[in-house]
């Protein structure tokens, strides 16, 4: 709605409202894909949009999963997408807050990240919803997924993609969490919002890389360099502290890896914490 207007009749009793209302270029976007509509020549935000989101739905094959869907997405968009202002910090462009922002520009802030996640979705026929609450003590927007198992799940790609920004480094903290493991970092009204309850697409534990103590963890170490050595790898833990994660106690990864040089670094909230390593061989 752009603008509205009220207007009361007192002879009869009445009042009439009449408001302005804008079509989202998303609108124009789905039906031109799906329906095979055209979208009106004054248009040209939305044609351009329709063209990048062709080209992203093109990596995509029909029989992919929900899941399968849902990761190329989010990769694309975390390997796209940097956070902020297409115009500079100071500027006032709303397309940071929409979908063109975020695929067309490349920079966006929650909002814009969270409209393209959705309208990708969409597209692709995966279930999707925005959701709005608070992180970090400011208002926040991300998405609610519905996957193969008929179970919701969070994903907020926003605080997946690194600040500043790094196309190579794909992160997984907040992809696919559920209700009890989002309340960790995210407030939101739930009476408005489905219940997320999905466990079987949390990305750490779909693939294998959840450790719930230092043993666990040591042995997935041992284990992933037992067949690579690369130059980056991430696991998420269930026992994070900082003095039980230090250098003291991660020796063992030097002589498991060969590496000279290795570097951690920790995201999300305890219990559910990603360490995030790089090494230099």
């Amino acid at each position: 709605v752009t603008q509205y207007e009220m207007k009361t009749v007192r002879m009869l009793g009445r009042s009439y409202v009449t408001l302005s209302c804008d079509i989202s270029d998303n609108y124009y976007v789905e039906e031109a894909i799906l329906s095979g509509s055209d979208i009106p020549e004054e248009r040209t935000e939305a044609a351009e949009l329709k063209e990048v989101c062709e080209e992203i739905l093109s990596d995509m094959d029909a029989e992919d999963s929900s899941y399968k869907k849902e990761k190329k997405i989010h990769d694309y968009l975390v390997e796209h997408v940097a956070y902020g202002y297409p115009e500079g910090v100071d500027s006032e462009d709303s397309t940071a807050y929409n979908a063109y922002g975020a695929l067309v520009k490349g920079k966006a802030v929650c909002n814009g990240y969270a409209q393209a996640m959705k309208l990708l979705c969409d597209l692709s026929g995966v279930e999707c919803e925005m959701i709005s609450g608070r992180a970090d003590g400011e208002n926040h927007a991300w998405n609610l997924i519905r996957l193969d198992d008929d179970a919701w799940y969070h994903v907020d790609v926003t605080w997946d993609d690194p600040e500043p920004d790094d196309p190579e480094r794909l992160l997984y903290s907040y992809f696919n969490l559920n209700d009890e493991e989002m309340a960790l970092s995210h407030v939101w009204n739930a009476e408005d919002f489905v219940p997320a309850e999905g466990t079987r697409y949390q990305y750490y534990r779909k693939n294998d890389l959840y450790c719930e103590d230092m043993d666990d963890f040591r042995e997935k170490c041992e284990d992933i360099f037992a067949k690579d050595s690369p130059e980056s790898f991430q696991v998420q833990v269930g026992d994070y502290e900082e003095s039980r994660y230090s250098e003291e106690h991660l020796q063992f990864l030097f002589e498991y890896s060969g590496a000279r040089y290795c570097h951690l670094q920790t995201i999300g909230e305890a219990p559910y914490t990603t360490l995030y390593f790089t090494l230099d061989y």
